[in-house]
């Protein structure tokens, strides 16, 4: 099992060679992200709310900042991970289309690896750090519903969940320490708007 310091691409790599022989199953794949699988959901869920032209639309981002939440709450259950119920956690996909598109991804894994790496973990790691970073993406989550109902883009918040959410996949403080720029802009920009 990889370590929380552990590059993307060494993740998916241990993680093509664990679990059963002809299936990779998600709880395979949270096992091998240990307490970064929060990262995932927030980085998809946040990465449409980011782009102006998607995110301002009010259906957009009430669901995106539901689904934020939700994906907060379950990392709460679990224990720092993203929690799943036993049913979604044993499906996976065959092996052999893992393994491919892992071998499609490396490229694109060592690119993210040399751009997103382990640093500044007095912001990254341990459970402190986790629960902070969890506190500031659900702020950050909230602020999408009086932004949508202002018609006004949630551009601001969705780019600090996406930091934060690539900072815990990458375990990178510097990431994580924009996040929380964007919880403060996030804050002015709602002081200025109510």
């Amino acid at each position: 099992m990889a370590s929380d310091e552990a590059s993307l691409k060494t993740v998916l790599d241990d993680l093509e060679h664990s679990g059963r022989l002809d299936v990779v199953s998600i709880n395979d794949f949270l096992k091998s992200f240990q307490h970064r699988s929060l990262g995932l959901p927030l980085i998809v869920f946040s990465l449409p709310a980011a782009v102006p032209a998607i995110g301002a639309r009010p259906g957009l981002s009430i669901t995106a900042g539901t689904l934020i939440l939700i994906a907060l709450g379950q990392s709460i259950l679990g224990g720092g991970a993203l929690w799943l119920p036993e049913l979604v956690r044993r499906r996976g996909i065959r092996r052999q289309r893992f393994e491919r598109g892992v071998g499609k991804l490396r490229p694109w894994l060592e690119w993210i690896d040399r751009l997103l790496r382990p640093r500044l973990m007095l912001f990254s790691a341990g459970s402190a750090n986790r629960m902070i970073v969890t506190t500031a993406a659900a702020l950050l989550a909230l602020s999408f519903f009086p932004l949508a109902l202002m018609y006004h883009p949630v551009a601001v918040p969705a780019v600090g969940i996406l930091a934060l959410g690539l900072g815990l996949m990458a375990c990178d403080g510097l990431l994580i320490l924009i996040g929380y720029v964007f919880t403060g802009l996030t804050a002015y920009l709602l002081g200025t708007l109510l």
